[in-house]
C-alpha cells in the first residue's frame, strides 16, 4: 500500500461530496508526497480497509 497522506488525499479526492482539496506543505518532499495522491491506485479491496480504518477512527472520536 502507498505512504498515508497520499492515500488519505486519494480517499479525499475521490469522495464525490468534495469539490475540491486544500493541502499544505512545508518542504518540497511534503508537496512531492501530496502529488503522488493523483498517482494512488487501490483495489477494491484495499479501499475497503482505508474505509475501515477511517469509520473506526469516527467512531473512536466521539468515544472520550
Amino acid at each position: 500500500m502507498a505512504a498515508t497522506a497520499p492515500v488519505a488525499l486519494a480517499w479525499v479526492l475521490r469522495c464525490p461530496e468534495v469539490s475540491s482539496v486544500i493541502v499544505g506543505a512545508s518542504s518540497v518532499e511534503q508537496l512531492e508526497q501530496n502529488v503522488r495522491a493523483l498517482e494512488v491506485k487501490l483495489s477494491a479491496a484495499e479501499w475497503r480497509e482505508v474505509e475501515a480504518a477511517i469509520a473506526g477512527r469516527r467512531a473512536g472520536a466521539g468515544a472520550k
